[in-house]
C-alpha cells in the first residue's frame, strides 16, 4: 500500500460513520465517499489481478445521515447502485445466479470504484445472509468493491398515500439516491455488456436510454452528484404516485426527460437498443431464451477471443475483419450497439421450452442469446476461480 493511502486509511479508520459531522467535511455523504476511497485503496483498480474480497470492505454498513444542498457534477462517477428491498415477511436477503450476473457484470466491464447495496436488511441480516444462505447469496455479499449501505424505504408518499409495494419503494429511492451519491443505479435484471465510460464522461448530466414504446427506462440510469434533475424527479414522484404500476417512475421520468432536453447537456436519452434491446413480450423471451442447437459457431466461441479484451489500443480493421467473418446463426441477435442487455427474465412457468432453467450449465452451453452473451461474464468469473465450476456446489 503506498504510503497516501497509508495516511487515508488511518484517518478513516479513526471515524465511526453514522451520519456525523467532521470538520472540513460538512456533508455525510462526502466523508462516507472519503472513508470508502481510502479504505479501498488496499484495492487493486483492474480485474486482472484477480477476485479480491478484502474483509471490511464487503460487509461495511453505512447508515445515512441529513445532508445539505450537493453541489451538481460535472463527470457521473463511476459508481454502482443497486436496490434490494426485503420483504418484511422475511428476514435473510436471499439472491439467485442471475443476481451475481447482473453485479459481477458490471464490476467486470465497468472496473466502478465502489457497488452500493442500498437495502433495508440490516446488518444482522446481512452477516447471517453472508454466512449461511445459499450459493449465490454468499458469492454477492461477498463481491469485490461492495459496500452495504442501510435504508429505510418510504411507506407513504408526502401527500400521505401508502406506499405498499416493494417495487415502487425502490422506485422512490433511486432518483434520491443518485442526487446523493452520483452514479450509475442498475436494476438487478440488467446486465452489462461493455464500458459506460464514454457516455459517462461525454458531459450529459443525465443518460437514459428508452424502453418499448420510447420511453425512457428507470431500470438503468446515469447522473452527476446532485443532479438538479434528480432533486426534481425525487420531489415529483411523490405528487404523481397514484398506486398505479409506472406512472410515478417511467410516466413521469418521460415526461421530466421531454421537457429537459432542450437545456444543454441535461439530457442525454439513448435509442431503445442502448440498453434495452430485449422486452417482456413471450415472443421476445423466447428470441432472448430459448435454447437452440448446439452448433460451431458458438461452441467455438471463446471470451479471450474478443479484439476488445486484447490489450493495448484497439486495431478498428482487426476488429471490423473479426465482425463480418464470424459465423453467426440465423437466431442470434446483434448486440454489438448494446450497453447493456435488460433481460426480463418471467417467472419459471412462464419461460419457453427447453428454458426451465436458467443456471451456469445453461450459460456455458451457449445455445441461446442471452448465454451467449453472458458467457464472457461467466467464463472470467470460473477461470479466476470466483466461482466453483462444479454445478453441484451451486446449492
Amino acid at each position: 500500500m503506498n504510503p497516501q493511502c497509508v495516511r487515508l486509511r488511518s484517518f478513516a479508520n479513526s471515524f465511526q460513520v453514522k451520519g456525523g459531522q467532521v470538520p472540513g467535511m460538512r456533508d455525510p455523504i462526502q466523508l462516507e465517499f472519503f472513508i470508502l476511497l481510502s479504505l479501498n485503496c488496499q484495492l487493486s483498480s483492474s480485474f486482472k489481478s484477480g477476485f479480491p474480497s478484502p474483509s471490511g470492505l464487503a460487509s461495511l454498513t453505512f447508515i445515512e445521515g441529513k445532508g445539505g444542498d450537493i453541489q451538481e457534477g460535472d463527470i457521473i462517477p463511476n459508481v454502482v447502485h443497486y436496490v434490494w428491498i426485503l420483504d418484511p415477511a422475511k428476514t435473510t436477503p436471499q439472491f439467485h445466479f442471475k443476481h451475481f450476473l447482473s453485479m459481477y457484470s458490471a464490476f467486470l466491464h465497468l472496473e466502478p470504484e465502489i457497488i452500493y447495496l442500498h437495502t433495508n436488511a440490516n446488518s444482522e441480516a446481512i452477516s447471517r445472509a453472508k454466512t449461511n444462505g445459499s450459493y449465490w447469496t454468499r458469492k454477492v455479499l461477498s463481491m469485490s468493491q461492495l459496500v452495504v449501505r442501510e435504508v429505510q424505504p418510504p411507506t407513504k408518499t408526502t401527500t400521505g398515500l401508502a406506499i405498499t409495494a416493494l417495487e415502487h419503494q425502490s422506485d422512490f429511492l433511486r432518483p434520491n439516491i443518485l442526487s446523493r451519491f452520483g452514479g450509475i443505479y442498475l436494476d438487478f435484471d440488467v446486465f452489462i455488456l461493455r464500458d459506460f465510460r464514454p457516455l459517462r464522461e461525454a458531459g450529459f448530466k443525465n443518460v437514459f436510454g428508452h424502453e418499448l414504446l420510447e420511453k425512457p427506462n428507470n431500470g438503468l440510469m446515469m447522473s452527476v452528484r446532485g443532479s438538479r434533475l434528480m432533486n426534481i424527479f425525487d420531489k415529483e414522484q411523490h405528487l404523481a404516485y397514484d398506486k398505479a404500476w409506472t406512472t410515478h417512475s417511467v410516466e413521469l421520468l418521460t415526461k421530466l426527460a421531454a421537457a429537459l432536453t432542450p437545456v444543454p447537456f441535461q439530457v442525454l436519452v439513448m435509442e431503445r437498443k442502448a440498453f434495452t434491446p430485449d422486452g417482456w413480450l413471450p415472443e421476445e423471451h423466447a428470441a432472448l431464451f430459448l435454447n437452440h442447437e448446439k452448433t460451431e459457431s458458438t461452441k467455438e466461441l471463446r471470451a479471450e477471443e474478443d479484439p476488445l479484451n486484447s490489450p493495448g489500443e484497439i486495431d478498428l480493421e482487426e476488429f471490423w475483419n473479426v465482425s463480418k467473418n464470424r459465423v453467426k446463426e440465423d437466431w442470434e441477435l446483434d448486440y454489438s450497439s448494446s450497453y447493456a442487455m435488460h433481460a426480463f427474465i418471467p417467472k419459471r412457468d412462464d419461460r419457453p421450452p427447453k428454458c426451465k432453467e436458467i443456471d451456469w450449465a445453461y450459460v456455458m452451453e451457449r445455445r441461446s442469446n442471452y448465454a451467449v452473451q453472458m458467457y464472457p461474464v461467466l467464463w472470467h468469473a470460473s477461470k479466476l476461480g470466483v466461482i466453483s465450476r462444479d454445478p453441484k456446489d451451486h446449492v
